[in-house]
């Protein structure tokens, strides 16, 4: 009973506490600019007396390591991460839709998004494609 109180305490918090903001802008040739802020201003908000208490979780965070990680993938140029307290932005223009798809698994594999992410993104035909994948109401 303990564990399942615990559980979803845990699980209130992490759903509460924390809020990550895409952007997409394209280019008629499928070329653009992503962006992500992961917020967790509530999170840290929730273990703090005040908020001129509140801790910052990325103050010790390496920005260059993962600005050096990110140019490594081949298409990925004007790379920007920065932090203010309790937000982590990151920001890249993307030459094509293999180089954004390949930065979005690289997302999910640090943990950064919840689920398979795979090629969101694609054009067939034509057309324009998002996969949202699968989507669970319950998130």
């Amino acid at each position: 009973m303990l564990k399942r109180i615990i559980f979803s305490g845990l699980l209130i918090l992490a759903t509460v506490g924390c809020t990550i903001t895409q952007r997409f802008q394209f280019e008629l040739n499928y070329a653009g600019r992503y962006e992500m802020d992961f917020d967790i201003t509530e999170l840290a908000a929730l273990s703090a007396d005040s908020m001129d208490a509140v801790q910052d979780f990325f103050a010790d965070m390496d920005l260059d390591s993962i600005k050096t990680y990110y140019s490594t993938f081949e298409g990925l140029n004007n790379i920007t991460v920065s932090k203010t307290k309790n937000v982590l932005h990151l920001g890249y223009d993307f030459s094509n839709l293999a180089a954004l798809n390949a930065s979005l698994n690289t997302a999910d594999s640090l943990g950064l998004q919840l689920g398979d992410v795979g090629d969101k993104f694609s054009v067939t035909n034509g057309i324009f494609k998002y996969d949202i994948g699968d989507f669970d109401e319950n998130y």
